[in-house]
């Protein structure tokens, strides 16, 4: 694999195809391991309160993520280490970033039941308990036959065993184990195994590691007392000849930390000698520890350049395709042929490989990159893997980072792409540098349907470009989903979803050779397959399930199979590993999931652990979820998302500079509507990122500058970040930063922040309503779906709900203040009022006699008042649906209704040429504004209750006062007539819309101060504030 600098100079990179996941892990866990709580009181409270601690300010020191696991710590009252927890332990020192500690006393321990036995061994134990007269019932019970294990063997049951049966089973075992060694046929068959068997899972665990080559991984902390009494030493002289015998193989072989006590326990923890004796351990032990995790530093800086942030993009990316080429694939004749075709392709162009979910899209994909320099040896050649990484999100950044792989392979300068983050000005200058490379360029893209095309970074000025005349692209997609328009597709090939027997073909070959699959463990994958759907996910867990517990039914699926894990680990801390997971977007590693879950108080008490989550539980269930996580190294931690789950991206690199900045801009952009934010990204950063690029120490600077110009209208949020960059300038020290004393250069106007149309929509007169927190509307008016309401989450432009029911087009809604309800009125006479959880209403009123035109919500949401085709207004009780006032005096339609902020006044504007103000307690007049020359088409009321302005049919519009009924000003410049109205909350400010432009006038005035051209030419008939 071939890796180039920054100036193009060639560096080659060997990496290990067979095994890619060498590279270097920041991250180190420590288990402890002893008999017993009891028996070691004094030190785990030493450990926990001072060494780890010390250790993990060390490991922050040097950016190392530390896990600390202790097998007793459980919810049962008594915990002692048994042979499952040391198989776990077992398991977990054969990675290389795993740190075990054995505390070793003067207590040997009791022997456990083993989890195999070999087949000839249970028949021999058999045998021989038959032959003493012993009911053989319980281990015919408890120790099945695991057909998938080569040679077969039997294991123990994963069902609950009582204490009693446990003991009796324990005995038998130890009895026929005897008779049958004494007999000589357990030794002639398997010599040793017979005294394993009585082995205590402390020995089990030492004998473990005394078999390793490699020590440095382990350490052994021995204890000993000069005078040895209970509960400190062993009553039983042969388990106290074991123990001193297992000190002793300690002592020579493996590496230790002695420490030698003048007297017993009982005596010496209550002495002041005590105190010395914990101060050397918590040195020693520290210090040990220390050096064990010091091989872990992180190597990473904690600053990187764009290119040394390229550099790494790349290696990850090809170390995931070099991985994913290494894996079983049982090659077809037909997808063999097509990835002969896609390599044989000469012409330039994107070349599509679409199908359904586990179809072989990335294999394929990875085939072609792996290949493509068979056919061209000079070929240019990036690979990158949508949500693989957190910087391969988004198109801008996507393209960010391939347009500076290829330019620092191709061996050109790539500085002019580096200020360069929005995508149409990135893709134009990459077109005019790629003209200077005359060797072929091949990207391959997987999931490119999942490519995010962002609002601030991602338009491109011409949508679908033609690609350079060297330039081939080769991306994966789902045959069902949109593509992100940014290049013209040449040519698309259609995979299929691999038939049962193609997935078990590649499931057996992916068994390792201890494990095999029967002709019924076959059948029961291909009914699941052929049932449930052709996935690999499913196949390959049920093979888990089969390996490791085959005495359920499989059934259901991948839902079947969660249900029985969650049945086995308890169904809380199940759960919320996988909520963990999901709700992650980028993956978690195992130190993140294990401190959610300690942490989270309903999984903790679920499970009665009052410390920390059980490490030995959490390691169960990660077993049993097996194939259903998958793990990556990124960042140089391992990083566990779910691995169907393709959109889920992993940890994002530990700098990723100012181009992800404007990632999670853009990404918090997607998902809520917030001003300071889209301040803070078109009015600083964007014009900022030329500075910001050659030196990022300048983005206080650039805050301060740009946002003091505009202080006396920002938030106190933004008033309050100036202050801190303020704060960091005055104590900056390496370097000059330059920082304008007054500032007088605006920032650039923010004008259209969103826009977006609804598909099907046929529109007459649109009727919108944010909701309360701003981040919905709701809206009506599609000709196309007579009456209904949607209910649309603004910034993703995703209809959350559709709320049907009337039957004539919607003319108002009104959102409660706290958004719990709103209210809808129609042309078929009724008010409906809805609250959001369900999708019908909750009353239906007919107070009018002709359709209804407008309404308003009181303040206090007690009341709704409504104008109708039927010349009157009324109020409404919403508690009761009664009808509490008329106001009659209109001789035309009343097309709109506004309240005073106290709820006590109500302005009517109607088709007769007036608009009236009305005391609701006395349900008389109090004012008219006179004046008008034609009839009313909508009115607005500031916040203070002082103005109103009134629009009319005659292109008018007029602003009066509320206390004298008096006009105040004849708003002009607009054009045409005005279709709706609204005040600003400063109540300084009238916005009224008119035929595809919408005019900002100061209410004082009377002057316009902005103008807004709408994209759409036809009139504007719904305005709303934040």
């Amino acid at each position: 694999v071939r890796m180039f600098s920054e100036k193009g100079k060639t560096t080659t990179v060997e990496m290990d195809e067979g095994n890619p996941s060498t590279s270097h892990i920041s991250e180190v866990r420590i288990i402890f391991a002893y008999n017993s709580a009891s028996e070691f009181f004094v030190e785990t409270g030493l450990i926990w309160t001072d060494v780890i601690p010390e250790i993990q300010a060390t490991a922050c020191q040097f950016g190392i993520d530390v896990e600390i696991s202790d097998y007793l710590i459980s919810g049962e009252a008594n915990p002692k280490l048994d042979n499952s927890a040391v198989e776990l332990i077992i398991k977990s020192a054969d990675d290389p970033n795993t740190v075990v500690v054995c505390m070793v006393g003067d207590i040997y321990g009791d022997a456990d039941l083993p989890l195999y036995l070999k087949k000839e061994e249970l028949q021999q134990i058999t045998s021989a308990l038959f032959e003493k007269s012993e009911d053989v019932k319980l281990l015919n019970e408890y120790y099945v036959l695991d057909h998938t294990a080569q040679p077969e063997c039997y294991r123990l049951s994963s069902k609950r065993i009582s204490d009693d049966n446990r003991q009796k089973l324990l005995g038998m075992i130890h009895l026929g184990a005897k008779e049958a060694f004494e007999e000589g046929v357990i030794n002639q068959a398997n010599p040793g195994r017979q005294r394993n068997l009585f082995y205590s899972p402390l020995h089990s665990l030492i004998a473990a590691f005394n078999s390793q080559k490699d020590h440095s991984r382990t350490c052994t902390i021995l204890r000993r007392f000069e005078t040895l009494k209970s509960p400190f030493c062993e009553s039983d002289e042969k388990k106290a000849k074991s123990i001193s015998d297992l000190k002793n193989e300690i002592t020579a072989n493996l590496p230790n930390i002695p420490f030698s006590l003048p007297e017993d326990g009982t005596t010496f923890f209550a002495s002041k000698g005590v105190e010395k004796y914990k101060d050397n351990f918590i040195h020693q032990v520290t210090e040990r520890l220390k050096e064990m995790i010091l091989p872990f530093v992180s190597k990473r800086p904690i600053t990187m350049s764009p290119i040394d942030i390229n550099y790494e993009e790349q290696r990850i990316h090809m170390s995931y395709a070099i991985r994913k080429n290494s894996d079983i694939w049982v090659p077809a004749k037909k997808m063999e042929s097509r990835i002969e075709k896609l390599l044989g392709q000469p012409a330039p162009g994107m070349y599509l490989i679409q199908g359904p979910t586990e179809c072989g899209k990335t294999r394929v994909l990875c085939r072609l990159w792996r290949d493509i320099v068979k056919k061209k040896s000079d070929a240019i050649r990036v690979i990158r893997f949508v949500n693989l990484t957190y910087s391969c999100m988004y198109a801008h950044e996507i393209w960010y980072q391939i347009c500076i792989s290829i330019c620092r392979e191709a061996g050109i300068d790539s500085t002019p792409l580096l200020p360069h983050l929005h995508l149409s000005k990135l893709l134009t200058t990459f077109g005019e540098l790629v003209e200077t490379i005359t060797r072929p360029i091949y990207v391959f893209i997987d999931d490119f349907h999942s490519i995010k095309m962002g609002r601030l970074l991602c338009p491109v000025d011409k949508k679908s470009r033609k690609l350079p005349s060297n330039m081939v692209i080769f991306a994966t997609a789902l045959n069902v989903a949109s593509l992100p328009q940014i290049f013209v597709t040449t040519s698309t090939v259609n995979l299929e979803t691999p038939s049962e027997n193609d997935i078990l073909e590649v499931l057996k070959k992916r068994l390792p050779p201890t494990r095999k699959l029967t002709s019924e463990n076959c059948g029961t994958i291909k009914q699941q397959l052929s049932s449930e759907g052709r996935s690999f996910a499913l196949g390959q867990s049920l093979v888990d399930e089969l390996i490791q517990d085959n005495e359920k039914i499989v059934a259901n699926g991948l839902i079947g199979r969660l249900e029985r894990i969650e049945a086995k680990h308890g169904s809380v801390p199940v759960s919320m590993i996988g909520r963990s997971l999901q709700h992650s977007r980028n993956g978690l590693t195992r130190c993140e999931l294990f401190d959610l879950m300690s942490s989270d108080e309903a999984t903790m008490k679920s499970i009665g652990s009052a410390m920390c989550f059980p490490p030995q539980l959490f390691d169960e269930i990660l077993a049993s979820l097996g194939s259903l996580i998958s793990c990556d190294v990124i960042d140089e931690k391992k990083v566990y998302k779910p691995s169907s789950i393709t959109f889920l991206a992993v940890l994002r690199l530990r700098s990723c500079g100012i181009g992800h900045l404007l990632t999670m801009y853009e990404d918090t952009l997607l998902q809520v509507l917030h001003h300071d934010i889209q301040v803070l990204a078109e009015q600083v950063l964007l014009p900022a990122i030329d500075t910001i690029v050659r030196d990022g120490e300048q983005t206080a600077a650039e805050v301060i500058g740009r946002l003091r110009f505009t202080r006396a209208e920002n938030s106190n949020f933004l008033n309050k970040m100036v202050e801190q960059a303020m704060g960091f300038v005055d104590g900056y020290g390496p370097n000059c930063l330059l920082v304008p004393l007054s500032c007088w250069v605006a920032p650039p106007k923010m004008s259209l922040v969103l826009t977006f149309d609804f598909k099907d929509w046929k529109n007459s007169r649109l009727v919108l309503v944010p909701t309360f927190n701003h981040q919905h509307i709701l809206v009506a008016g599609n000709e196309n779906a007579v009456g209904e309401i949607y209910m649309v989450h603004i910034a993703s432009q995703f209809v959350l709900s559709t709320f049907r029911g009337h039957t004539g087009a919607v003319t108002s809604i009104c959102e409660s203040t706290e958004g719990a309800f709103f209210t809808s009125t129609s042309v078929d006479k009724t008010v409906r009022i809805w609250y959001r959880n369900s999708d019908t209403p909750s009353k239906v009123l007919r107070p009018h006699t002709a359709k209804i035109v407008c309404s308003v919500l009181s303040n206090s949401n007690t009341f709704l008042v409504t104008g109708s085709a039927d010349s009157s207004a009324k109020i409404i009780d919403l508690e009761s649906g009664a009808l509490l006032t008329t106001f009659p005096d209109h001789t035309g339609t009343v097309v709109s209704v506004q309240l005073t902020s106290n709820d006590l006044f109500l302005i009517t504007g109607s088709g007769d040429f007036t608009v009236q103000m009305w005391s609701i307690q006395l349900e008389t007049v109090v004012c008219r504004m006179g004046g008008l020359m034609a009839p009313v088409t909508c009115t607005a009321i500031t916040s203070n209750d002082a103005f109103v302005a009134v629009a009319c049919e005659d292109e008018t519009l007029r602003v009066f006062g509320t206390v004298s009924g008096q006009e105040l000003h004849d708003m002009t410049g607009h054009e045409g007539k005005i279709n709706s109205l609204v005040a600003a909350h400063d109540d300084c400010q009238l916005f009224a819309a008119s035929k595809s432009r919408i005019f900002c006038y100061d209410i004082h005035t009377g002057q316009i101060v902005l103008i807004w051209d709408t994209e759409v030419l036809s009139p504007v008939t719904s305005l709303q504030v934040s």
